[in-house]
């Protein structure tokens, strides 16, 4: 997937109806979404994702890279 066709399914989500946690955290499980790999000359990676409800108040969080690692729940009192 180029990273225009990310940008381009990025938008078309964003501006759906019904949109929710679950369609948030499948779209940064895409290889070219969130995952930036290390290339030559370069020794950056991302290193973690994050996914936040604001008016919920959820927070879903993946170590490493998203497309690799479960998103877990974090609960705040």
């Amino acid at each position: 997937m180029s990273g225009g066709d990310v940008f381009d399914l990025a938008e078309t989500l964003l501006d759906s109806e019904g949109i929710n946690a679950d369609d948030l955290l499948a779209f940064d499980r895409l290889p070219d979404a969130m995952s930036l790999l290390a290339v030559e000359s370069y020794l950056a990676e991302s290193t973690g994702a994050v996914v936040i409800g604001s008016m919920t108040k959820e927070f879903w969080d993946a170590w490493g890279l998203p497309k690799d690692n479960d998103f877990a729940k974090i609960y705040f009192p």
